[in-house]
């Protein structure tokens, strides 16, 4: 099968209104008003996942952190490009994945308008994910104000922790841990919930501190994090999980608002936790524990913290 016969196929199974673009040298799509959100994220074979993933996992990761990204900037996803590489041997795996990605695009309600296959000596799949901002403004990481308090949505470590399991334990979806890995949260009322309430903000995908050292560099600040406020998983064995192991996509934020936690989770079931607060001291985290605070070292944040650079 040759990539246009793969087209045609793809777009008789799964044959959708809004797909009338694809087949053409480019999507077509209508413009708003509305400030535009683009992301891409990259997975590859051997660096983000292993050759025995199951397929159902991998489509719903790859559209789900990109979703993480356009949420995370205050934005809704509107659609999907899709990439594909793939080894000739394991064509036969690429009918499947687009059975998940078209699954899951469904359940969202994010059409695929487009993409590109090829052959390629490793796996890998990139999206690109646009959207739109819900805001007035985007929650970009230079916007941390002095005086903001610092925000994370759900819990965190268990992806990491699960993800030291795969090795050992290989894609067990019994076990809590690797699936909450294979299958993060997709938090895609956050932007609609704290709309305009949110002054900077990142996704969880490198660790807590790694991601919050990004919004400090960018916005020439500081912060304050209070170590019993932070949401551990409450089945990873050491803390080092939640700050350092990444992979959680849960969304980390800063607001000059007190913003109501409890009504909010009663009302949308989103467990939000105010972990801290943004300081003057450029590029400095302090770890405030019960005993004493701790200056961390942003050097071993960044080296500890979770790459996905080769």
């Amino acid at each position: 099968m040759n990539e246009f016969d793969f087209i045609r196929e793809i777009k008789k199974k799964f044959p959708n209104s809004w797909e009338k673009s694809i087949g053409n040298d480019s999507a077509v799509f209508q413009l708003s008003s509305k400030t535009g959100l683009a992301t891409k994220d990259l997975l590859v074979e051997g660096v983000h996942f292993y050759p025995e993933i199951p397929l159902q996992a991998l489509a719903y990761k790859a559209l789900a952190v990109n979703i993480s990204d356009i949420v995370s900037d205050g934005g809704k996803p509107i659609f999907f490009l899709i990439g594909v590489g793939c080894p000739k041997e394991k064509t036969s795996r690429l009918e499947k994945l687009y059975h998940f990605f078209y699954q899951y695009c469904s359940q969202w309600n994010i059409p695929i308008i487009g993409g590109d296959t090829v052959n390629s000596p490793h796996f890998f799949i990139s999206v690109t994910c646009i959207g739109k901002s819900l805001s007035r403004q985007p929650w970009l990481r230079k916007n941390a104000q002095t005086g903001d308090l610092i925000y994370v949505t759900g819990n965190l470590g268990s992806s990491s922790f699960g993800f030291s399991k795969i090795k050992e334990k290989g894609h067990d979806l019994s076990d809590k841990d690797i699936k909450n890995h294979l299958f993060p949260p997709v938090r895609l009322e956050v932007s609609e919930v704290l709309k305009n309430k949110v002054n900077a903000a990142a996704d969880i995908s490198d660790g807590l501190f790694k991601d919050l050292s990004r919004i400090l560099e960018e916005s020439g600040k500081g912060a304050v994090i209070d170590d019993e406020a932070v949401p551990y998983a409450s089945s990873i064995p050491e803390k080092d999980f939640a700050y350092y192991g990444g992979e959680d996509y849960e969304i980390l934020f800063t607001s000059s608002k007190k913003i109501d936690t409890k009504l909010i989770e009663n009302k949308y079931q989103l467990k939000i936790n105010c972990i801290g607060k943004i300081t003057e001291e450029k590029n400095k985290i302090i770890l405030k524990k019960k005993e004493k605070s701790v200056l961390l070292n942003m050097q071993e944040i960044n080296e500890k913290g979770f790459s996905h650079w080769l």
